[in-house]
């Protein structure tokens, strides 16, 4: 089973929001994601040519959270590969793509960030971290999305169990010659988009 580039995201949504949120990543009520994901398609019918394009955004599962108070942790699938689970306070968005061509693609990399950045701009987000979903100690801090975690609180966990977020993708990933398999992959490494100013002007917590 391969592993794949999972985005983590804080949001500002309420339960009504959440069970409404299908609609609201509708092409017409939100164009920009559309593009974002238009690019995203384009890139993956290469390699997934039974992909569609037509493909809607739905609800897959729910879960029910007794910490959120008339509200369930839920999938929202969409088109080209992407899904969003959303919790009480984080959101993770999964990928078709493997995190090593999300490291070492510039474009692929420049597409589920550009995807992200909407995703954020919709839902209110004040960052964005970029993990594997399994297989690696990083990939632990996806099980946040289901406990109430806020988006700090992720980036804690992530700097107490695996230390700083990486720079560049380069000090994550390396090529390696000789060898069975083509890349060395730091365990602990994550990237972290962090936006300049907080959007509804509200203070961004530090992490330091």
């Amino acid at each position: 089973m391969s592993v794949e580039v999972a985005a983590i995201l804080d949001h500002r949504l309420d339960v009504s929001d959440t069970r409404a949120l299908p609609g609201l990543l509708h092409p017409q009520v939100a164009p920009n994601l559309a593009t974002a994901i238009t690019a995203q398609f384009k890139l993956l019918k290469p390699s997934h040519p039974l992909l569609s394009e037509d493909e809607g955004w739905q609800v897959g599962w729910t879960i029910a959270d007794p910490q959120w108070t008339q509200g369930d942790v839920r999938e929202i699938i969409g088109p080209a590969g992407v899904s969003i689970v959303v919790g009480s306070r984080l959101c993770e968005v999964s990928f078709f793509w493997r995190w090593s061509s999300f490291l070492v693609d510039a474009p692929i990399r420049a597409s589920v960030q550009h995807v992200c950045c909407e995703l954020a701009h919709l839902v209110g987000a004040n960052g964005i971290v970029y993990v594997p979903d399994s297989a690696y100690p990083v990939s632990g801090v996806t099980d946040l999305v289901f406990n109430g975690a806020s988006l700090t609180e992720a980036r804690v966990w992530l700097r107490e169990r695996c230390g700083p977020p990486a720079s560049t993708p380069e000090q994550i990933i390396i090529e390696v010659v000789d060898k069975s398999y083509q890349y060395e992959v730091d365990p602990n490494g994550y990237l972290v988009d962090v936006f300049p100013k907080a959007r509804h002007d509200e203070t961004v917590e530090t992490v330091m």
